[in-house]
Parts: structure tokens; sequence; C-alpha cells
């Protein structure tokens, strides 16, 4: 592929690290921090194990990170840079698989934030 298509100049460049991260931040915190808490005490895990858990399951996303790492440095994202190995027909696919992902994602945070709320409507309705 021609890098002139692909490849963003770095006076486009505009964010920095400092300048996504509350973006970021604020895309990944949320109600699933306590529905896996909850899940980590209802296995009746101890807290080393806890820990270990915890740890593996953020370790597990060290791989996508790094690939990140190299749209970051190339000046573009990962899909597109997933181009050039699948070519524009052939990236469909990955960019399906993703689109489910990020909609099963938000219906999971919508369905478990619902039944938190519902929970504490009735809790708090004495």
């Amino acid at each position: 592929m021609d890098d002139n298509i692909i490849k963003i100049p770095d006076s486009e460049k505009t964010l920095t690290a400092g300048k996504l991260f509350y973006n970021w931040f604020a895309a990944n915190i949320g109600i699933m921090g306590f529905v896996f808490g909850a899940m980590i005490v209802s296995y009746h895990l101890s807290f080393f194990q806890a820990i270990i858990a915890s740890l593996v399951g953020a370790l597990s996303f060290a791989v996508p990170g790094w690939v990140a790492m190299i749209g970051q440095k190339e000046g573009v994202t990962t899909f597109k840079l997933s181009r050039a190995a699948y070519g524009t027909h052939g990236n469909k696919i990955p960019n399906a698989i993703a689109w489910f992902n990020m909609v099963g994602w938000l219906a999971v945070k919508c369905h478990y934030g619902n039944i938190v709320v519902g929970i504490t409507i009735q809790y708090y309705q004495c």
C-alpha cells in the first residue's frame, strides 16, 4: 500500500497522550468494576488469588496494546494497519467482529447498569 495514502503527517497529529488520557479513562471506568469485584467475591477467592486473577486478566491485553503501539509509531489506526495484511475487502471481517464486540460490550454494560440501578431503587424504597 502507498504510505502517502495511509500515514498521517506529523503536522496533523495534534493530540498527545495527556489529552487522550481522560477520554480513554472515562470510557473504561464504569459499573463493570463493581460487577467484576462481586464476581471475584462470589467465587470465594482469597485476596491473593483475586489479585492474581486481576493481573492475569489485565496482562491479557499486552498483545493488543503492542499492536496499538505500532499504529501510534506509524501514525495510523490498527484497522488501517490491518488493511495491509488483509486487503480492503478482507478487512471487513475484522471490522465486523470489532463492531459486534463494541455493540455487545455496550449491551453488557447497559444490562448490568440497569440491574444495579434497579436493585438500588428497591433497596432504598423502604
